[in-house]
């Protein structure tokens, strides 16, 4: 191991002692505190934000719009019909359904749906894809109590299709998500983020509420024959929580279907799920 080892002599202390101190022409750096915030980096942190937001605006406006204008349902249908095709063994026979036989808007919605899809999954749901899908689950069948019901429920699905919900709602989303992502605004349960798709959502619910009725009411029959699921899935709760929710309240829902029926002495069809599934896994 080897040490240095430094002597000073008497001048060299001498010197050390005749160094002067030097104040270099710096100026004071101030920390931010809450009675001196960084005043420069707020404000541009709020005109970021401002900016980011505005941006998504109108891309929110300019993507769907551009979408919508471009590609119309047939051509979505080309573009994701086969690519997103439900790979389910089974599909729904519309035409042994007796209510819409010898209809003609009956006729039209067997045209229109040719493929509704029926999947296996444990739970009461149907639900529209891109490309123009409509699969509705067994569970929901097996629970069924009237045609009039499913039909409800499959022009509920067809009013997404036709009013571009679906490819809508994912243009719509993209620039919302970009712009909560960036600005950390999606951490928490009520982000904006959220909230603004759930009210969305809720919006075309209503709206593909109203195509379900209307597809009761162009067949002639009774609206309250399709009131099962509403009333198995009603809560007194929902009217609080439903600014987070992706669909209307239950119970407003029933009603919109009850009020206005012109055929309440009409008798409901009965509705056996098994008439009505047809194997096509060996097509």
């Amino acid at each position: 191991m080897i040490f240095t080892q430094f002597v000073y002599n008497e001048k060299n202390l001498q010197n050390m002692k005749e160094i002067k101190k030097i104040s270099l022409p710096i100026g004071k750096i101030e920390e931010p505190t809450p009675r001196n915030p960084a005043k420069k980096w707020i404000f541009s942190s709020i005109i970021t934000i401002i900016f980011l937001i505005i941006m998504g605006f109108l891309a929110y406006h300019s993507l769907n719009t551009i979408i919508l204008n471009y590609v119309d349902v047939e051509t979505e249908k080309k573009i994701f019909g086969e690519v997103l095709d439900n790979k389910n063994s089974h599909r729904l026979a519309l035409e042994n359904f007796a209510t819409i036989k010898n209809h003609p808007t009956g006729q039209k919605l067997i045209t229109d749906l040719d493929r509704v899809m029926v999947s296996d999954d444990d739970i009461e749901n149907a639900y529209a894809s891109l490309g123009g899908h409509i699969t509705i689950t067994k569970k929901l069948l097996q629970n069924a109590k009237t045609e009039e019901e499913i039909l409800f429920i499959l022009g509920h699905e067809r009013a997404h299709i036709y009013n571009r919900d679906v490819i809508s709602g994912l243009a719509k989303s993209i620039p919302i998500t970009l712009v909560t992502e960036i600005l950390g605004w999606n951490k928490n349960l009520l982000n904006p983020e959220q909230l603004i798709l759930s009210k969305i959502s809720r919006e075309a619910e209503e709206k593909a509420d109203i195509g379900g009725k209307k597809l009761l009411l162009d067949l002639g029959l009774n609206t309250a024959c399709a009131d099962r699921f509403f009333k198995n899935h009603a809560s007194n709760f929902e009217k609080y929580t439903e600014f987070i929710a992706s669909h209307p309240d239950t119970n407003l829902r029933l009603e919109n279907l009850l009020k206005d029926n012109p055929n309440p002495e009409k008798s409901c069809t009965e509705f056996n799920y098994q008439d009505f599934l047809e194997d096509i896994s060996e097509k």
